[in-house]
């Protein structure tokens, strides 16, 4: 394993690459709309888009890409599917947030998952500045939890809890602070082409656009495919993919 992959990932639940993937590999957002896709909307606006993961176009495209198999294998390093994808859309709207929260309690309480054995893999489709609302990540959040989150498995499931502001498994704002005393706040900013990986336990969100220039973020979640998980799921295929066959990566 790449030793700064390994070191960063495991210490602060990241790993940042800017400016990874040539804007002539990246894949056609427009031409990814003409397939299947799931939209979610925010008032008029489109705020995420789901279920990539079962268009040809798109598994052709994702096969090809050899920096995030290896990335991949290097932290899962076992053969993987995906889970789930979709792509964020940030706008101006206030409802555009996403509050701090975690990942895999979804898929822990949802979809039955007992192991984090899953990797967070966002790609970025546009230019990402400060103004942009960057994806935040608090370092090393991944590995610290608070008492009253074993009472998690008593929340409810809702298509709005899973994919608007008001998300399950967010954090109070005097929780926040409390953790961003002790944890160090890492903002995604980057040119177009850039690729982050993150621990689905990391505490994570992001905040209104500035500018309106609607930018785009491709996050795609990997899954061991030997991490099976205790029941079926209720939720819809866009929100997690019961399919579990591995990738075949070109050679």
């Amino acid at each position: 394993m790449n030793i700064t992959v390994e070191n960063n990932y495991k210490k602060n639940g990241w790993s940042f690459f800017e400016n990874t993937i040539p804007e002539t590999q990246l894949p056609d957002f427009t031409e990814l709309l003409k397939g299947e896709h799931t939209p979610i909307l925010e008032g008029s606006q489109i705020r995420s888009i789901y279920g990539f993961h079962r268009q040809e176009l798109f598994n052709v495209w994702l096969k090809s890409q050899y920096f995030i198999r290896n990335v991949i294998e290097e932290i899962l390093g076992d053969e993987v599917y995906i889970y789930q994808s979709k792509v964020n859309i940030k706008n101006t709207l206030e409802e555009s947030v996403w509050p701090y929260h975690r990942d895999f309690p979804f898929w822990k309480y949802f979809d039955g998952f007992e192991k984090n054995e899953m990797l967070n893999v966002a790609i970025f489709l546009d230019d990402v500045s400060i103004l942009d609302g960057p994806l935040k990540l608090l370092s090393s959040s991944q590995d610290v939890f608070l008492s009253r989150e074993v009472n998690d498995d008593k929340t409810s499931f809702s298509i709005d809890k899973s994919s608007s502001a008001e998300l399950a498994f967010s954090f109070t704002e005097e929780e926040i602070q409390n953790y961003k005393e002790k944890h160090q706040k890492f903002q995604a900013i980057g040119k177009k082409g850039s690729v982050l990986f993150f621990n689905p336990d990391i505490i994570h969100g992001s905040g209104v656009s500035r500018l309106d220039g609607s930018r785009k973020l491709l996050i795609l979640t990997f899954n061991k495919c030997s991490n099976k998980p205790s029941k079926i799921s209720e939720r819809p295929d866009f929100l997690c993919s019961k399919i579990i066959e591995p990738i075949e990566w070109n050679s």
